[in-house]
């Protein structure tokens, strides 16, 4: 059992100190989050021009920020531009990243049958200590799990991606069609983990090194951890399923406190 300070309560899970009004949470409606859409042809290509301007001034100016060097910072460092390449690019042209993972890297993690031996069976209390601990070596901060049951599923976007619906159903794998995003009922928990910010790059602000602050130390290795433990999972015998950057299966706030 993970030893907390004496301050913090053990709870039953959606048993939460301060009372949560969830029908206050509204899903971000993915069809408008493209402002392109709500440009004139004529205004698009200005806004492309001027766009194409300034990221060839940020790249070679003076500004503090915005140097040659800084710009071969972030160049160097990044990770997040990395990821697709590392991913692949699924039928349909898009990042293999998210949901099922990347075949290109899934592919070549083997089953437990592949090994000649069964899938791997533990109590709960053994699985989230097991899990917990991986992801720690991955570089998570801090790993909990909450339920998928009927509270769960209430609490969840009813769209995964534009418009296309985010169902259960009693199959032995989760599947994507293109009117449906689908996840067996035999999925149980959701895994919840969060990995630190880089708090100085970030407060530098929205220039080259300032960007390096999500991209090193949040959504970079976060979705790096997430092919980790997709591979991992599949290894021990068991499917799952992530979240991406865009599109999400739970609010990711709530089931942080959720999960305590």
């Amino acid at each position: 059992v993970e030893k907390l300070p004496w301050w913090i309560k053990q709870k039953e899970f959606w048993d939460f100190t301060t009372e949560m009004d969830w029908s206050a949470q509204k899903p971000f409606e993915y069809s408008i989050r493209n402002f392109n859409q709500r440009l004139s042809p004529k205004q698009a290509k200005q806004y492309n021009s001027r766009y194409t301007q300034v990221m060839e001034w940020r790249k070679t100016s003076k500004v503090p920020g915005f140097t040659h060097r800084d710009y071969a910072m972030k160049c160097g460092a990044d990770t997040i531009t990395l990821l697709s390449d590392l991913a692949g690019i699924d039928k349909n042209g898009e990042s293999a990243l998210y949901w099922t993972g990347s075949p290109k890297l899934m592919d070549v993690t083997p089953t437990p049958e592949e090994m000649g031996c069964p899938k791997y069976e533990a109590t709960p209390e053994e699985n989230l200590l097991m899990i917990r601990t991986f992801l720690k070596v991955c570089g998570a901060s801090k790993v909990g799990a909450v339920p998928v049951d009927v509270k769960f599923k209430s609490t969840q976007p009813k769209f995964y991606a534009d418009k296309i619906p985010l169902v259960y159903e009693n199959v032995d794998k989760p599947y994507i069609t293109r009117s449906k995003y689908v996840i067996p009922d035999r999925m149980k928990w959701a895994i919840v983990f969060s990995t630190e910010g880089g708090n100085d790059l970030t407060g530098r602000g929205n220039n080259w090194v300032g960007a390096l602050g999500a991209s090193l130390y949040s959504g970079g290795p976060s979705d790096y951890i997430q092919i980790q433990v997709q591979r991992f999972l599949k290894a021990l015998g068991y499917s799952s399923v992530v979240s991406g950057i865009c599109y999400n299966l739970q609010n990711w706030p709530a089931m942080g406190v959720a999960s305590g």
